[in-house]
């Protein structure tokens, strides 16, 4: 049995752009990796198509057997936060100790109340994601460490999302990731900033991450509004548009530009919450 998950409230926000970047992109450069037997594959047992990625994905990945993991789940788009707890309990009963992150195979559910289902699966039901405004959300005790034991350091299984909805698009993404298995493609990778203040607060981190991945892939930051097409584009990260509850609204982020010469092997648009003044 696993030991007990740390509690993931905070009081800080998370720089989730920095974090995207320098978790992806930088992995090459940390001294554990995700691998095989750190890997749970978690799938719904009554949903045919979820059972047959699963075992796709789990025989062309090598994960273990002791790693697969069959659950019965509601199948709608949003569950409660007992729903969650009843699925966690499986979860940490079932996994071995090793396994440090997860892999969900199911289309529906994706929220638990109003937290993604993978920030959910990951960390446990808080409150504090849920809290109305535009106030900070509570803090990823992930964010900037060495490594990849989070389950171990943090009681956090951080999880990835594949739906299940269309076995061939599902085993495409799934070949597709094994093709591009240590091939380091050339490319740029785009930093872009938003002309709305509020939503450009965590572009202030750009420079640490072109500083931190200097030598390993070009990095440029960009501004909005982004005359003509980006080429080469290894990957795209901005603070993309939010519906805002503030009276002021929330601008809209730039639009990830026709890149001719290369499909980005990440897009990740930030939904960050910084306080509205």
């Amino acid at each position: 049995m696993r030991p007990k998950a740390v509690s993931a409230e905070g009081p800080r926000a998370l720089p989730i752009a920095l974090l995207c970047g320098l978790s992806i992109l930088g992995a090459a450069a940390r001294a554990q990796g995700l691998d095989a037997q750190r890997l749970g594959v978690i799938y719904e047992r009554n949903d045919a198509a979820s059972v047959r990625i699963a075992r796709y994905y789990a025989r062309v990945r090598h994960i273990p057997a002791g790693n697969i993991v069959g659950v019965r789940i509601a199948r709608r788009a949003v569950i409660s936060r007992g729903e969650l707890g009843a699925l966690r309990r499986t979860l940490l009963a079932k996994l071995p100790s090793a396994v440090q992150s997860l892999l969900l195979v199911w289309s529906e559910p994706y929220a638990v109340e109003c937290m993604s289902i993978t920030t959910a699966v990951a960390a446990g039901f808080s409150d504090g994601f849920c809290k109305p405004g535009c106030g900070p959300t509570p803090e990823n005790p992930l964010y900037d460490t060495d490594g990849w034991l989070p389950a171990d350091t943090a009681g956090w299984l951080p999880a990835m999302l594949l739906p299940s909805d269309d076995v061939a698009l599902a085993k495409a993404v799934i070949d597709r990731g094994l093709r591009a298995d240590g091939t380091r493609p050339p490319g740029t990778v785009y930093l872009a900033r938003t002309a709305d203040f509020a939503r450009n607060v965590r572009a202030t981190e750009y420079p640490e991450a072109v500083a931190r991945l200097a030598g390993r892939v070009t990095v440029r930051e960009i501004s909005a509004p982004i005359a003509g097409s980006l080429t080469g584009v290894l990957a795209y990260f901005s603070l993309a548009e939010r519906k805002c509850p503030c009276s002021r609204g929330c601008a809209r982020a730039p639009r990830l530009p026709t890149a001719p010469s290369r499909s980005p092997a990440t897009a990740c648009r930030s939904f960050p919450t910084p306080r509205c003044s």
